[in-house]
């Protein structure tokens, strides 16, 4: 609170008058100084309409000591924010702690420093500033954003002390009608407050709640609300704050509840879902409720199906046993669901499902609650589609030996032609003749060789194409080293699945870069070169999902590969690998290794 020209007010507590000169002297200057000399007079002052800013209080004087005294305004709502710095001549460490438990916010000790008077003083006045503006702005935040309609408003004047935007949106008016504003501008708030011919509610002493409460607004609407007075007091005079919240929605929803429950019994009686309860008694299950639609599902009148034995008697007899074991079966848990025919009222047919649960009462009463649903389409639904399952399996099983005849097929008319290509090189005595004709025939016993693989295959869709690359490799070693292929070829590959797109060109490209480490090996010192051939799975991806194939083919040479020198030595297997290469979406390396020249093929596993 602001005096003296405002100016901050401190009050000194001291039973000795020089020392009240004394700190009256250093603080005058910037402050009002009031001084009293026992506690009773500065209790007084501090609990007042206009209590000090700050105290500086002694702790030994005559009556109330300066520990009573603090106590008694920490104690008080409005007291408990005044600062207090305890002044004293007392040295003990003791007193000093006990000074803080009762709610001192300081401790200085006599004689005292004038300038550590005025900057204690300064520093509990400035923290005080700062949390009264920081309370101001949370309530002030708080009261401006609150969804319910606040108002403030001082009782003994009647008069609307604050009021904030939900409450002028709530009533129709704006935030500014209510400032300055008394009770009886505000016809329907004044109204609510003092009803005619009963007792003012700005006049009780406790909080009172009332609930859809109808207000007429200013802008002409009928609104009901729920109200709530909460007495207080502000600097000594008596306050309420009065909240309104709009039920009026909640009073729709009401009414959209009954008109949802007038849904709900007119869906209950037109929907093809009967609802039901049961009630388990002395070991048996009697209906205690169905839903009137029991009689356009099943035939049967609602009363007909209370009776005792109805549902038992018009179950199918071949569902009979599995039905009750269904019923069983729910005693274990909470819910069971089961399907079984059952005779309607004309004795025709019908596939139910049963959703039933369970709902244990006190005193271990049982209650099954559930639904029967006509499940018949959907059951000749099933029945067609396991007879067109059936016709799929077979016509997969007549697609797969189609496939494998094929397969079949491709390969032994390779072979023929492969026949008649030998035949040709061995009617000519051209070398270079007998050279394209085998190297032909070679390509295509690869090709034959992959569609056999595929033939005996498990999976029609792709091929173990490590097995394959190591028949095709030792037959290609074997038709160059005869008896000694065995010990003339390192093969190894990891487990690798090629489709027949990748697995055709991949084996052709093989079958290249194989042939021509042979003859590189060939061509070593002696002839006494060896073949390396090997494939593996390079992941490029934490799940191995994705990444690329190598197939790598090694001979045992005398020189390094001259740069840009080709993988494969004759013309056309180097165009075709080229063709096949790119038809992979791969790359082929020429590099030098310890052991010679090694080429290497280089494509992604998914085309």
């Amino acid at each position: 609170m602001m005096a003296g020209g405002g100016r901050k007010t401190v009050l000194i507590v001291d039973d000795v008058p020089d020392e009240i000169a004394i700190l009256e002297e250093i603080l005058k200057g910037e402050y009002q100084v009031k001084a009293v000399t026992n506690g009773e007079a500065a209790l007084s002052i501090a609990l007042s309409a206009s209590p000090p800013d700050l105290i500086l209080l002694d702790i030994m004087m005559p009556g109330k000591d300066g520990f009573e005294v603090c106590r008694s305004i920490k104690a008080d709502a409005a007291g408990a924010v005044i600062p207090i710095i305890f002044l004293t001549a007392r040295q003990r460490s003791a007193d000093e702690k006990y000074a803080f438990d009762v709610g001192a916010n300081d401790y200085i000790r006599k004689p005292v420093d004038p300038d550590l008077v005025r900057i204690r003083v300064k520093a509990q006045l400035e923290q005080k500033d700062a949390l009264v503006r920081a309370s101001e702005i949370r309530y002030r935040r708080f009261f401006e954003a609150a969804a319910d309609g606040c108002m403030i408003i001082d009782v003994e004047t009647g008069r609307v002390v604050d009021a904030n935007p939900a409450m002028a949106r709530l009533l129709g008016t704006s935030q500014e009608a209510f400032l300055n504003g008394r009770l009886d501008d505000f016809g329907a708030i004044e109204g609510l407050l003092r009803p005619p011919g009963r007792a003012s509610i700005l006049e009780g002493r406790e909080p009172r709640r009332m609930t859809a409460v109808p207000l007429d607004t200013a802008d002409g609407r009928r609104i009901y609300v729920e109200a709530m007075c909460i007495p207080y007091r502000v600097d000594r005079r008596d306050t309420v704050q009065l909240s309104l919240r709009d039920m009026t929605e909640l009073a729709d929803a009401q009414r959209a509840r009954d008109e949802l429950s007038s849904r709900l019994a007119h869906y209950l009686m037109t929907s093809p879902t009967v609802t039901y309860s049961m009630r388990v008694e002395a070991g048996a299950a009697r209906y205690a409720w169905i839903s009137e639609n029991v009689d356009s599902l099943l035939g049967y009148a609602a009363d007909e199906a209370m009776a005792p034995d109805w549902w038992f008697r018009n179950v199918h007899p071949d569902d009979r046993a599995k039905a009750i074991t269904g019923v069983v079966e729910l005693s274990k848990g909470e819910r069971y669901t089961q399907e079984y025919r059952f005779v309607r009222k004309d004795r025709s047919t019908v596939w139910l499902l049963d959703d039933m649960r369970i709902l244990r009462g006190d005193k271990g009463a049982l209650e099954i609650v559930g639904t029967l649903t006509d499940i018949g389409e959907r059951k000749r639904a099933e029945e067609e589609l396991e007879k067109k399952s059936d016709d799929l399996e077979a016509s997969l099983r007549e697609k797969s030996a189609l496939l494998r005849e094929v397969h079949h097929r491709v390969k032994n008319n390779m072979q023929v032609i492969s026949s008649l290509l030998s035949l040709s090189a061995s009617e000519t005595n051209e070398p270079n003749v007998v050279r394209v004709l085998s190297a032909v025939n070679r390509r295509i016993g690869a090709m034959a060789m992959a569609h056999e693989h595929f033939y005996d295959a498990d999976d029609l869709e792709r091929i173990d194409f490590a097995r394959y690359l190591k028949a095709l490799a030792t037959g290609i070693v074997g038709e160059a080293y005869g008896a000694d292929a065995k010990s003339r070829l390192r093969f190894e590959a990891d487990p690798i699945y090629l489709c027949l797109d990748q697995a055709i060109p991949a084996g052709l490209i093989a079958s290249e870069l194989v042939t021509d480490s042979v003859r590189r090996s060939l061509g070593a010192a002696g002839g006494e070169g060896r073949v390396g051939v090997s494939a593996r799975i390079v992941a490029t991806s934490p799940d191995g999902g994705d990444g690329f194939v190598e197939i790598e083919a090694v001979g045992d040479g005398l020189r390094a590969p001259a740069d840009g020198e080709a993988a494969v030595a004759d013309a056309l297997g180097a165009r075709l690998v080229s063709i096949l290469a790119d038809q992979l979406r791969g790359e082929l390396r020429v590099s030098a290794v310890e052991a010679g020249i090694a080429a290497m093929l280089r494509f992604p596993t998914r085309s």
